[in-house]
């Protein structure tokens, strides 16, 4: 066969296949997504405040004592507290029959001549933590003359031997707690001592 017959074939079969597809051009490689700028830290939450802590039982002094009056009285005794209104207060409620024991630095007065006051705790385990004054009440002003745990004493013997009666009672006496019943010439000594006490009137 001439190469001229040929031909038509040639164009024929050319023409089935179509023409050539381009190579697709290469799809360009996606810019690289940057990283996340780092979280800065967060900063520290500063702990909170420390609670103080409350403040110590001061060492009583002649200064702690003064007009009973200004207390609070429950039977025959005045109520009042070397830590301020509500160890007072707290102290109030004990001593009418509310639970015991008195919170620290209650001061308790029958009289301007004597006192006792409840110390931190582990002062003085002979006396359940009690500390017992004579006081003197001198040109209106308070002077301890003694003051102590077990060795204090008055006419009627030890004070820790008097209030120990009274241990069910955090060593508080009172009418029904278990100490001897005070003799009348000193209950009507206490209250006129009181009445005439000096530093009442004072400022």
């Amino acid at each position: 066969m001439s190469l001229l017959a040929l031909l038509p074939l040639v164009v024929g079969l050319a023409a089935q296949a179509g023409p050539e597809t381009p190579a697709s051009a290469e799809t360009p490689a996606s810019a690289e997504t940057p990283a996340p700028a780092e979280t800065p830290a967060s900063a520290e939450t500063p702990s909170s405040a420390e609670t103080p802590a409350p403040a110590a039982l001061p060492v009583p002094t002649a200064a702690h004592f003064g007009c009973l009056t200004t207390g609070t009285q429950v039977d025959r005794s005045w109520y009042t507290a070397l830590t301020g209104a509500p160890a007072a207060a707290a102290a109030v409620q004990v001593a009418q029959g509310g639970a015991g024991p008195y919170p620290v630095g209650t001061l308790v007065q029958l009289t301007p001549s004597e006192a006792m006051v409840k110390r931190e705790a582990g002062f003085s385990p002979a006396t359940d933590d009690w500390e017992f004054f004579k006081l003197a009440v001198v040109k209106g002003e308070t002077v301890i003359k003694e003051r102590g745990t077990t060795e204090i004493r008055n006419i009627g013997g030890t004070c820790a031997g008097c209030h120990e009666a009274a241990r069910d009672h955090d060593w508080v006496c009172a009418d029904d707690h278990g100490c001897k019943p005070l003799p009348g010439f000193v209950v009507k000594k206490a209250i006129k001592l009181t009445e005439k006490d000096p530093r009442c009137s004072a400022g």
